[in-house]
């Protein structure tokens, strides 16, 4: 299949250049000895699993990021413990926080900061290509990661993720089409998250996980991110079975977004 590489390459090789400059200041072994890396994680499958639902209420994973590629600046007073904890009032699943700076204004240490004023799990998003950012997202707090298949070989998905797995941490495995999907399925993932967002374009299309639910296995805990503005998709998707909702920009652009975030969850609590 032939692909316009050029976003998100530049985006992954911006990541590598990232990678080397840390590397600079820590190694990967200084990081391994960091004892805060023992701590226990809080399961992200376990917020979101369907013993846990109740009263027809959405699990959302509601998302912190300043700005977007797609959208500019969202919202320019925002203090992201401040607003984990009104997702968390207002009952967020989870908390994900986009952690690559240049593009979405949210770093590392306002993930440690949510870390800090929160008891829902929290998950990482960025471009996680290497070893290196899997401890170090540990080390900052995060329960769970992604890791975008699209971005990386079928070897390196099975090794991150399994490196995710031996240090009590979790990975969202994310898909937007079926050439991601068979990459991501070999490597046998418990959590899939299909984006509606093609990081090619930019463009969003309900249908693509419509159509990719379709494929996936039994048992496998199913995330749909991006085009989620109303209840009216929440419900779209969740006939089919979806289990959760990553939603970001329309919570962060609404003028309260924990009203919003009660709105998408819906149900009668």
């Amino acid at each position: 299949m032939q692909r316009n590489p050029s976003l998100l390459s530049q985006i992954v090789a911006s990541k590598r250049n990232e990678i080397v400059s840390k590397k600079r200041r820590i190694s990967l072994s200084q990081l391994r000895t960091q004892t805060w890396a023992k701590r226990e994680a809080v399961s992200l499958e376990t917020s979101l699993s369907r013993a846990a639902r109740h009263d027809g209420r959405a699990h959302i994973i509601a998302e912190i990021k300043r700005k977007s590629p797609s959208s500019g600046t969202l919202r320019r007073d925002l203090v992201p413990a401040r607003i984990a904890a009104l997702y968390e009032a207002a009952g967020a699943a989870a908390i994900s926080v986009l952690t690559d700076g240049p593009r979405f204004g949210t770093t590392l240490e306002d993930l440690a900061e949510v870390r800090k004023t929160v008891k829902l799990p929290v998950l990482r998003k960025d471009f996680i290509i290497e070893e290196f950012q899997v401890l170090e997202s540990l080390l900052a707090g995060a329960d769970a990661l992604l890791l975008i298949a699209r971005i990386l070989t079928p070897k390196r998905l099975k090794a991150l993720l399994d490196m995710t797995a031996s240090i009590g941490m979790e990975a969202v495995v994310e898909v937007h089409d079926e050439e991601d999907l068979e990459k991501a399925l070999q490597a046998g993932p418990r959590i899939i998250g299909i984006n509606n967002r093609d990081l090619d374009t930019l463009s969003v299309d309900l249908s693509v996980t419509e159509r990719l639910k379709l494929r996936l296995p039994a048992g496998c805990l199913v995330i749909a991110e991006s085009g989620f503005s109303g209840r009216k998709e929440i419900e779209r998707l969740g006939k089919l079975g979806v289990d959760a909702f990553l939603v970001g920009t329309s919570l962060l652009k609404a003028p309260s977004p924990e009203k919003k975030l009660r709105e998408l969850i819906g149900g009668t609590a």
